[in-house]
């Protein structure tokens, strides 16, 4: 039964991907604040 086979997988694997996303998140969070400080420092206000 698929709907049991899925089950199952999320409830081994569901941990490691929450894990997964939450450190994408950090660090494209912590990449995308680096990279608008340098561009900042290097060519002043940044306009988007």
């Amino acid at each position: 039964d698929t709907a049991q086979v899925t089950e199952k997988i999320e409830l081994r694997v569901g941990r490691d991907l929450q894990y997964v996303r939450m450190n994408g998140t950090l660090v494209g969070f912590l990449v995308g604040g680096i990279l608008f400080a340098l561009l900042t420092g290097i060519f002043g206000r940044v306009a988007f």
